[in-house]
């Protein structure tokens, strides 16, 4: 552990109460090349559960994911908040789902994206989400993601200039998604509703598009790059999957019991 994340978790002791904001692939559950096959690592879910019975700490998922399937993942005793589709969805402690920025002309702009993503890279491979399509690169060699990459910003850029679409590009894929919202929209709705002078927060993600979030959060909390390489980022610092993420939930439950 950093002197960064010491001096949070004494901070955290102190105050005995927390907010925990956390992305999922490569964050807590290593990648798997079916995403439906990307469980949480090894203690991770263990780590969560007991935070979770101390009573003190909220926990709000920050995803690229559906809610749906962070629930599925993640079946923690008691209801926790989503913040899924980079932002596009939100899941309250209550159940209910709420989707962000979408209108009829949007849906059926998307729509027409999936049926074009779908021609290229088969109906099975081509994810559709709340606001977005999504391609992901692990069933494809690097040369393929090339390929496919190409062909897919080609099929959607008439749509993409049409509508407040955009076109992203991340390490584990390719989306066509509503342009108004990220983990950005996310992190800062979050902390909208936190007391700062009693209550301590972190943010952790390992994606580039988590990048928004961590500068979103910026002194407010601690962002914290989940990655076992460095590289350049606005986290305040680095752990490694699935060793220092668990090393550091385990803190944070004894900071907080």
């Amino acid at each position: 552990m950093s002197i960064i994340i010491d001096n949070f978790i004494q901070r955290l002791r102190t105050r005995r109460r927390g907010v925990l904001m956390l992305d999922y692939d490569g964050t807590i559950a290593p990648f798997h090349i079916d995403r439906m096959q990307a469980h949480p690592a090894p203690g991770v879910l263990d780590a969560l559960v007991a935070i979770q019975e101390t009573g003190t700490t909220r926990i709000v998922f920050v995803t690229g994911r559906e809610s749906s399937e962070i629930l599925h993942f993640v079946p923690l005793p008691k209801p926790y908040e989503i913040w899924g589709c980079h932002g596009r969805e939100f899941r309250s402690v209550e159940g209910v789902v709420e989707s962000h920025g979408m209108t009829a002309e949007l849906e059926e702009a998307i729509n027409e994206g999936h049926r074009r993503a779908s021609r290229i890279v088969g109906k099975d491979l081509a994810f559709r989400k709340i606001g977005a399509v999504a391609v992901y690169w692990r069933p494809f060699t690097p040369q393929q993601r090339q390929e496919m990459q190409l062909r897919l910003t080609d099929a959607w850029r008439d749509l993409a200039e049409k509508h407040p679409l955009e076109i992203q590009v991340f390490h584990t894929g390719i989306e066509f998604a509503l342009a108004s919202r990220s983990k950005a929209d996310s992190v800062n709705s979050v902390m909208e509703t936190v007391d700062h002078s009693t209550t301590s927060a972190a943010f952790l993600g390992d994606e580039i598009t988590d990048e928004e979030g961590f500068r979103a959060l910026g002194s407010r909390g601690l962002s914290i790059l989940v990655r076992n390489e460095e590289r350049e980022t606005a986290a305040h610092t680095r752990l490694s999957i699935p060793e220092g993420v668990v090393g550091f939930l385990g803190g944070w439950r004894k900071a907080v019991s």
